[in-house]
């Protein structure tokens, strides 16, 4: 049986984290890269392009990312316009993630939280998994819309070029801030 599915766009990160770089940086790194790439316009008049609409967004270089982080930046999905976003991930951060939330589901148990048999069934549900843990994965021979390489390595901090861009020239080149956020600094607020 045929399985319909929306096409992907791949954004692969390469390289390491940088001192001074964020999560959020990196997630301003992706519009960027496709700014330059001529695959996102930002002008208010004309014929836009945005390559993520309605695609999914894979995202691959942060194998051992935090799972909190992860939300952070497939959360930047919606923002794009794309019908979803998957990360590839290692086991190991997914396992730590799902043991955290085998403690407060012990201890909504023990606080008289809810059904604690449905609570109990989750638990066991987790404890499942992690004794044989799979991850879905792209398929070896998937094919992608466009593929994009974001470098880690040669990342600068970008979210204020990113808001001067997509905002059109709100920001200021000076501190990235935005001009009322100069003013409130130059009082002291």
């Amino acid at each position: 049986m045929p399985l319909d599915m929306h096409e992907s766009v791949l954004v692969k990160f390469t390289g390491e984290m940088q001192p001074g770089i964020t999560l959020r940086d990196l997630v301003h790194a992706i519009p960027l890269k496709d700014i330059e790439m001529g695959l996102l316009t930002v002008e208010k008049q004309g014929k836009k392009k945005n390559i993520f609409s309605g695609k999914v967004l894979e995202i691959e270089g942060f194998p051992d990312l935090k799972c909190e982080q992860a939300f952070e930046l497939s959360d930047a999905s919606a923002g794009r316009s794309a019908a979803g976003c998957s990360i590839k991930f290692n086991k190991e951060p997914i396992i730590e993630y799902l043991q955290s939330n085998v403690v407060v589901l012990r201890w909504m148990i023990k606080e008289g939280y809810g059904d604690a048999k449905t609570i109990e069934r989750r638990i066991a549900r987790i404890e499942e998994w992690k004794a044989y843990p799979v991850l879905l994965e792209a398929d070896t021979e998937a094919e992608y819309t466009v593929m994009i390489a974001v470098t880690i390595a040669g990342a600068e901090r970008v979210a204020g070029k990113v808001r001067r861009e997509l905002e059109g020239g709100v920001w200021e080149e000076a501190g990235g801030r935005e001009k009322g956020q100069q003013n409130r600094a130059h009082r002291g607020k």
